[in-house]
């Protein structure tokens, strides 16, 4: 498997073929396609970049034969099972008709925070996620990276989940969930839209704050 990750507009080809073509694949969508390649021998790839406005990122990633991915439904019922925290920090809408389907949680879709000129708007609970960290407040500084302005973001109506952080979207009065804890069987799991991922290796300030979060979520889902 071989994949793509950007913020806009991206293309690829492999060999003489064209096995991902996306005008606009949104913040951080991340695309894969199945090629088959032949042990030592040479395959020239191309990929074309397009960004309108903003940061601008790109990244390729791929699978090499014979590694078995992650079974999300093997995964959740583990959780129900045996307590396990499962934590959910990239592609969370992607999860949510299996995540429905295993719990007591009602999942009605995601949809687009907005510009905070224009009333979208984070805001963050006191919870063991948040250690350490500003709560019961708007999302500003030093949450910047995580929320970035130029980002489509997305809150999810859940019902059944404990809200951590909510999003809110004034012109339309659209209320969901940017973090919760949904129960699962002697489990839970942890769902984040935050951009956490895209921020893990990047040096500028706002990017601790992903870090940090990470570490909280790993201790979190320590805790019995």
């Amino acid at each position: 498997m071989i994949g793509l990750q950007s913020h806009n507009g991206i293309r690829m080809w492999v060999g003489a073929g064209k096995v991902l073509d996306h005008g606009n694949m949104g913040l951080n969508r991340y695309e894969q396609c199945r090629v088959d390649l032949k042990a030592n021998k040479p395959v020239p790839f191309k990929v074309e970049y397009v960004k309108q406005q903003g940061d601008a990122r790109a990244k390729l990633a791929w699978v090499v034969p014979g590694r078995a991915g992650v079974d999300p439904a093997v995964v959740i019922d583990r959780a129900a099972k045996d307590g396990t925290t499962v934590v959910v920090i990239h592609n969370t809408a992607e999860w949510m008709p299996l995540i429905q389907a295993r719990t007591g949680v009602k999942y009605k879709g995601a949809f687009g925070v907005g510009r905070d000129w224009v009333g979208g708007q984070f805001f963050a609970m006191k919870h063991p996620l948040f250690k350490d960290l500003p709560v019961d407040c708007g999302m500003n500084w030093p949450y910047y990276a995580l929320i970035r302005a130029c980002a489509p973001r997305q809150g999810l109506f859940l019902d059944g989940e404990e809200l951590v952080v909510g999003a809110y979207h004034c012109n339309d009065a659209l209320l969901g969930t940017a973090v919760g804890v949904i129960p699962c069987g002697k489990g839970r799991i942890v769902v984040s839209n935050l951009d956490i991922v895209s921020n893990i290796g990047e040096t500028y300030n706002g990017a601790h704050v992903a870090r940090k979060l990470l570490c909280n979520y790993i201790e979190y889902a320590g805790r019995k």
